[in-house]
């Protein structure tokens, strides 16, 4: 099984909430990672992506760091809210 993993870098303009999470990110740019792993048992190669957000801002360093679950339509909502393109998310 292969898992595939990238990190992008999002800047929100303005502040943003993620339902899922229960909580108001202040604007800034965070760091975005995303988790590709192989779906076993198919007969072709197909890929579950998941999506984790790091809390504070990149801006703001910090000894402490959250990372927080979130889906991929849940982010390009609150890229899209921002005025943003979201390619290649979904």
């Amino acid at each position: 099984m292969t898992d595939r993993y990238s990190e992008r870098l999002f800047t929100f303009q303005k502040p943003f909430t993620l339902g899922s999470v229960g909580k108001s990110f202040p604007a800034g740019t965070y760091r975005v990672l995303m988790d590709c792993e192989e779906i076993a048992g198919l007969s072709f190669s197909a890929y579950r992506r998941s999506f984790t957000i790091q809390f504070p801002t990149i801006s703001k360093p910090s000894n402490k760091v959250q990372m927080f679950s979130v889906g991929a339509e849940e982010l390009v909502a609150a890229l899209t809210a921002d005025g943003q393109e979201a390619t290649g998310l979904l």
